[in-house]
């Protein structure tokens, strides 16, 4: 049986537990246990559920368009190049021997494929054929749809078999808006018959996951964690945050692509705006990031905070500077969240 990795903890840039738009990705490609990517969690965002989709209870050969979890249905999509028409994520049993595809057998030769798999995902190269056999073509990929749960936070998954010569192997997470979370995550080289495990920081609110395998490979054991936000959870201003650092939720933020960890933050809560504007947005974008770890609902700011962090992008914000007047109504619309006049109103 696959070891299923039931979740306890969310990462601690799972803090920001929504929409990021230029969040910068980390990949991990230890072995290692995941619970080290993880930190602790928050009483005000219970986990529906932190599952790992494995692909099981499936024949070998099976063409799939969805995969059920326990928390709902998640989208299946497998693109071939040269059958662009065609849907062709199909099963791979991998404890089979076959002549087609022994680099995808598990346990294996290959460096780190110690592990039976059972069931993995492909992109068929003939999706005429009854024969399952991973396409060795450039711009094969694999797509999982979570639009039906709202977003997801994604954590890990196995990449196999995935070699140097597949140049451009990489993931993309994408937001219920259909824009970009982060950084484009290049995928290592695995070696022939090799397994990683990939593990995600930052992969937030994810609603569709793009894995290019650019070439012939396979995907297992995608781990993810659905969020319920308390819809009876507050806000407090920035004011607040700034003089109660000690119950923050969290142990650092992205404020566009650049990570503040608590001390970087309530320095910027410190500074004076002094007509920059990119101050004044930090001080808000920060409340409302506290606001949102502390369990509440983001659905009125969501695409504000991602306007935000776009224009923020790669600026560091004790350093530069942008003027108030192109920051203004973002932070006008945050403040307004952060003192309740949006969203779930403001704490008593």
């Amino acid at each position: 049986m696959k070891k299923i990795f039931k979740a306890v903890v969310i990462t601690m840039v799972g803090a920001f537990l929504w929409n990021c738009q230029n969040t910068n990705l980390d990949v991990n490609t230890d072995q290692s246990d995941l619970t080290a990517t993880k930190g602790a969690r928050t009483a005000t965002t219970t986990p529906n559920a932190c599952e790992t989709i494995t692909f099981e209870g499936l024949a070998h050969g099976t063409r799939i368009s969805t995969v059920t979890t326990t928390s709902g249905v998640v989208g299946v999509l497998g693109y071939n190049p040269k059958f662009p028409t065609v849907n062709a994520a199909t099963i791979f049993d991998s404890n089979k021997k076959t002549v087609e595809d022994p680099d995808l057998q598990t346990p294996g030769y290959g460096p780190g494929n110690t592990t039976k798999l059972n069931n993995i995902l492909i992109v068929q190269e003939n999706p005429n054929s009854s024969t399952p056999d991973d396409a060795a073509l450039a711009n094969t990929r694999l797509e999982l749809n979570f639009s039906t749960f709202g977003g997801v936070n994604i954590y890990s998954m196995n990449l196999i078999d995935v070699e140097g010569g597949e140049v451009g192997a990489n993931v993309k997470f994408y937001d219920a808006a259909n824009m970009q979370i982060g950084a484009t995550v290049a995928l290592p080289s695995t070696g022939d018959n090799g397994v990683k495990l990939i593990t995600f920081t930052g992969a937030i609110g994810v609603t569709k996951m793009v894995v290019t395998l650019n070439g012939s490979g396979a995907i297992d054991n995608i781990g993810f964690c659905v969020t319920k936000y308390n819809p009876k959870q507050c806000t407090y201003t920035q004011g607040y945050w700034k003089n109660h650092t000690s119950v923050w939720p969290v142990k650092g933020l992205y404020l566009g692509s650049n990570y503040y960890t608590n001390a970087d933050l309530i320095k910027i809560l410190n500074t004076s705006v002094a007509g920059n504007g990119l101050i004044s947005l930090a001080h808000q974008l920060i409340a409302a990031k506290l606001n949102i770890a502390n369990g509440a609902n983001p659905t009125a700011i969501t695409k504000c905070m991602s306007d935000a962090d776009k224009l923020i992008g790669s600026k560091n914000i004790l350093k530069d500077k942008v003027s108030p007047s192109t920051t203004s109504s973002l932070v006008e619309t945050l403040t307004k969240y952060n003192e309740g006049k949006i969203g779930p109103g403001h704490c008593k």
